[in-house]
């Protein structure tokens, strides 16, 4: 009995070793895996710090490249700004360019444009003349023209009175005349009636 009971407590004895064995293990196992764990946050957290790192890295790429497009952008419109000086010191040129440059003459544009509004004014002056004499001559011919008729008709009515006259006195000649022939006739009633009364006279005495 004493032997069994002694077995059985060895057996159990035994038994605890085997556990303790294996309870040491699953702790070497569990270290391990802590270890391995460790060693995987360290990795998760190099990899992060390494992440950052490189985002923080392309961050400052992209603030560089910002800012040297804000430089492009300024040194251009500094060039846009050059360049409106230089077309306004262009425009500057060409207007003195203009003014001084001649045509080969030894005459420049700004006297070239001076003599030829010299010339234009000159022109419309001399057609501003023309036009005032055209229109004073045909102001003149108009008059004589109404004078003419004025005269022509004074005429026509001269001539009409003097017909009128000479009509007149053509007809009181004629009336004159036809008086003088009238007192003929009478006249020569008269001596008609004489002789008749002569007759009747010298019958009376012959019949006595």
């Amino acid at each position: 009995m004493e032997s069994l009971v002694l077995q059985r407590v060895e057996g159990s004895g035994g038994g605890d070793g085997d556990d303790d064995d294996e309870e040491e293990e699953n702790e070497e196992e569990e270290e391990d895996a802590d270890d391995e764990d460790d060693d995987d946050d360290d990795d998760d957290d190099d990899d992060d710090d390494d992440d950052d790192d490189d985002d923080d890295e392309d961050d400052d790429d992209d603030d560089d490249d910002e800012e040297e497009e804000e430089e492009e952008e300024d040194d251009g419109d500094d060039y846009g700004d050059d360049d409106d000086d230089d077309d306004d010191d262009d425009d500057d040129d060409d207007d003195d360019d203009d003014d001084d440059d001649d045509d080969g003459d030894g005459i420049t544009h700004q006297e070239n444009r001076q003599e030829e509004k010299k010339k234009k004014k000159k022109k419309k002056k001399k057609k501003k003349k023309k036009k005032k004499k055209k229109k004073k001559k045909k102001k003149k011919k108009k008059k004589k023209k109404k004078k003419k008729k004025k005269k022509k008709k004074k005429k026509k009515k001269k001539k009409k009175k003097k017909k009128k006259k000479k009509k007149k006195i053509l007809c009181e000649k004629v009336e004159e005349k036809e008086e003088e022939k009238e007192e003929e006739e009478e006249e020569e009633e008269e001596e008609e009636e004489e002789e008749e009364e002569e007759e009747e006279e010298e019958e009376k005495r012959s019949c006595l």
